[in-house]
């Protein structure tokens, strides 16, 4: 059983490593959109004009564009889009997706936008509760003018069903010590999402910015599980990844293999022994 457990391990470790980079590839994508937004000429001259017809088109067409783009790649198109002005508030037309805020000035990759640092975080965004977030300014004469939001919201189960659908593997997403998105159930098929992180010491040492590998017990269910932290640009920790196999399936795949292994290894038992037999009488 501990071979088959450092054999889970050293498979979760891939697992982990795979999901990371997907999470990472995201931010590189969403950086791309916002950097490319940022960058247009036709957008600068705009917000020259504070046309917000004009800004908004733009925004609109760049989500058009880079949706199609994903559709045929195969990829993820962003989930939202936005134009601020100098001040974080967004242009009256100018988002994508962004609900329950008119401002995004207190989103921190906005603020480093806003003093024309390009940046991302991962945090809460409007009424979306948890997404990467990647912020560039709008330049004009050396001096930022706006700036360019893009991001993916991590509150939606894609990123955590294709992890389970790749790896076999269970995966969660905390924002802080909430699960955000998950492929854990409860007995009755209920999702976890909503639900906390009860296993403090695995929290605060994750949360502090350090990766836990080992057993942990959720909702009455043993895992061998790997949680990492989810880091803002400036590294701030913001929540957590989490990938596992459960103890019961571990277990499961070493009663099954057993089942092949012992009568396979009786019968070659059986097989040697009456070669010997067999041998031996050749001999005398």
């Amino acid at each position: 059983n501990h071979g088959l457990l450092k054999s889970t391990a050293d498979g979760l470790d891939f697992t982990e490593y795979g999901t990371n980079s997907t999470f990472e590839s995201l931010t590189f994508s969403s950086r791309g959109i916002s950097r490319g937004l940022a960058a247009e000429t036709s957008l600068v001259s705009a917000i020259r004009l504070k046309d917000s017809a004009s800004i908004s088109r733009i925004v609109n067409e760049t989500n058009r564009v880079h949706g199609a783009a994903a559709s045929t790649s195969g990829g993820y198109a962003a989930d939202f889009l936005a134009v601020t002005d100098i001040n974080g508030n967004i242009f009256s037309g100018a988002s994508v997706n962004i609900n329950g805020a008119n401002s995004l000035s207190s989103v921190s990759s906005v603020k480093d936008a806003l003093s024309g640092k390009s940046s991302y975080c991962v945090e809460a965004i409007g009424n979306i509760k948890y997404a990467v977030i990647t912020a560039d300014p709008i330049m004009s004469d050396g001096k930022p003018v706006g700036v360019a939001v893009c991001g993916y919201n991590l509150s939606l189960d894609r990123l955590v069903k294709l992890v389970h659908d790749s790896y076999d593997a269970e995966c969660t997403i905390f924002a802080g010590d909430t699960r955000i998105s998950t492929t854990l159930r409860e007995k009755d098929g209920k999702s976890l999402v909503g639900t906390k992180l009860a296993n403090k010491e695995i929290l605060n040492m994750v949360l502090g910015g350090k990766t836990y590998k080992g057993q942990n017990e959720i909702h009455g269910k043993k895992y061998y599980s790997i949680y990492t932290p989810i880091k803002s640009g400036n590294g701030t920790v913001t929540g957590m990844l989490f990938v596992a196999k459960s103890i019961e399936a571990i277990n499961a795949i070493r009663d099954r293999t057993l089942k092949i292994v012992i009568p396979s290894v009786i019968a070659l038992i059986i097989v040697v022994m009456v070669f010997c037999g067999w041998f031996v009488r050749w001999l005398m």
